[in-house]
């Protein structure tokens, strides 16, 4: 099994997790409890986004390996960026409320928050992460 192969697998695992949360508890991220003390759950939606974007650097490192970092992040954050749009329609057929861009900018907030991790980390642990170095 190659690293790459993994990390599909592990990006797969984890955004059926985010459809299969969606699906089983509809409106997880699309509801405020008014009695919970807390703003929002944007703040979650952005956390798990911002997993999925960490992840999906990894892959995309690993698998264009003929591209720069400079096209991986783009390529990373659009590919997030259309998942995000696939969980919120999921999100819309099965609770019936309308497509929230509220949650769209939080789930881009988390994606870019992993690609400007990836910018700021030293070169090294980068490179281990997108399957550079050993």
């Amino acid at each position: 099994m190659t690293s790459r192969t993994l990390w599909l697998g592990i990006v797969l695992l984890y955004y059926g997790a985010l459809i299969g949360a969606q699906v089983g508890a509809p409106g997880l991220f699309l509801w405020t409890p008014v009695n919970a003390g807390i703003a929002s759950f944007h703040w979650i939606y952005a956390l798990a986004f911002f997993g999925l974007g960490v992840l999906l650097l990894g892959i995309v490192g690993r698998t264009f390996t003929g591209l720069g970092p400079t096209s991986w992040r783009p390529l990373a954050l659009l590919l997030g960026a259309g998942l995000a749009l696939v969980h919120l329609w999921v999100g819309r057929v099965t609770t019936g409320s309308p497509l929230s861009i509220d949650m769209f900018l939080s789930a881009l907030l988390g994606l870019a928050l992993a690609v400007l991790l990836a910018r700021a980390l030293p070169a090294s642990m980068v490179g281990r992460w997108q399957g550079r170095q050993p």
